[in-house]
């Protein structure tokens, strides 16, 4: 247990504002509130500013009435104000409707394909000065 802030208030936990002692769980709450971010491009508590000192605290998430249910059910596990049971959801998270298509042994075993993969191409002349940069910098030494 910690007892203490440390850290952006904005994605601290209901525990954390209330200075409750806190577990893991309290960074699950702040992975749900960024997570939203990502997702929506706004914060889950929306309030007027000034209005309220810590809307954790008070409002329940904001969701947009397009978002996904699946989404919509995986984030209320992460952002639950009440750590014990926040931290009972995480222990069974894999089995959540958001994971579905996640092959929990593949990735245990590190041999999960990635979801995408990036190719970069480098131009030829980028790589030629690249080249002649670094053995330029190899002569001098």
């Amino acid at each position: 247990m910690v007892l203490g802030q440390v850290g952006d208030t904005e994605i601290a936990a209901p525990e954390i504002h209330s200075r409750m002692p806190y577990e893991l769980a309290a960074d699950y709450f702040a992975l749900g509130i960024l997570l939203f971010k990502a997702a929506f491009g706004k914060e889950p508590f929306t309030h007027k500013e000034g209005q309220l000192q810590h809307p954790i605290l008070l409002l329940e998430p904001c969701y947009p009435d397009n978002a996904d249910p699946i989404l919509v059910s995986f984030l209320n596990k992460l952002l639950c104000k009440d750590p014990q049971v926040r931290k009972e959801e995480v222990a069974k998270i894999r089995e959540d409707p958001f994971f579905n298509e996640i092959n929990w042994k593949e990735v245990e075993a590190r041999e999960a394909p990635p979801p995408f993969s990036i190719r970069r191409k480098v131009s030829k002349s980028f790589a030629l000065y690249v080249w002649s940069a670094s053995l330029s910098l190899y002569t001098r030494l």
